[in-house]
């Protein structure tokens, strides 16, 4: 139940009219929520600058991806499309459950993990969409960055201490992973495998 609705059944339920300082509450909610659509039109008024310049930041980082083929280059348009649909869908419901429950399960990227982090941080510095929508469209590619990169860790960690698997890290992902220092991604530390340290 979101926080309009408690204070509803909470006046509801006592028998009496909303307080002055519950009025208050439910008038920055309603501000709140504008501004949340606003930031949410905002990007779907610009979403094909905001691709392109994602995808331009990860040719720019990662060269190594620019000679690939087409169809890989349609998909990284296509994955920086969908994250910026379901930043819009979060924005409006105001929360990230939805986005927990649907969108980061079992969905196949063309972006490796260091691409895609790229591709979101390059959002929160653009230029097409405005400082205050930012600071609200902020937390959620926040939440949505760390949520990857914990998913990813622990695919990564079932499958090296799988049997089948060489128990070693392949080097390209333990290099970007031990680059990351950004603590609000809140990682949990690695146990040693294979005699390897913590990364």
């Amino acid at each position: 139940m979101d926080a309009a609705s408690l204070i509803y059944a909470k006046a509801y339920n006592q028998s009496r009219f909303l307080s002055n300082s519950e009025l208050d509450c439910l008038r920055k909610c309603v501000a709140d929520g504008l501004a949340n659509i606003e930031a949410a039109q905002e990007i779907t008024n610009n979403c094909d600058s905001l691709i392109q310049e994602s995808y331009e930041a990860i040719r720019n980082d990662f060269p190594e991806h620019a000679s690939k083929i087409e169809d890989w280059q349609k998909k990284c348009r296509r994955d920086i499309d969908y994250f910026l649909r379901v930043i819009t869908y979060c924005l409006v419901s105001e929360n990230t459950s939805l986005l927990n429950k649907y969108f980061l399960n079992d969905i196949d990227l063309a972006l490796h993990i260091d691409c895609l982090v790229l591709a979101l941080s390059t959002i929160l510095k653009s230029n097409f969409i405005s400082k205050q929508s930012l600071e609200i469209i902020t937390p959620y590619v926040n939440h949505i960055i760390s949520n990857i990169i914990r998913s990813s860790e622990a695919q990564l960690f079932s499958e090296v201490t799988s049997d089948e698997f060489p128990r070693k890290w392949p080097e390209e992902l333990a290099e970007f992973y031990g680059s990351i220092q950004d603590e609000s991604f809140d990682r949990q530390p690695q146990p040693e495998i294979g005699g390897r340290e913590e990364l």
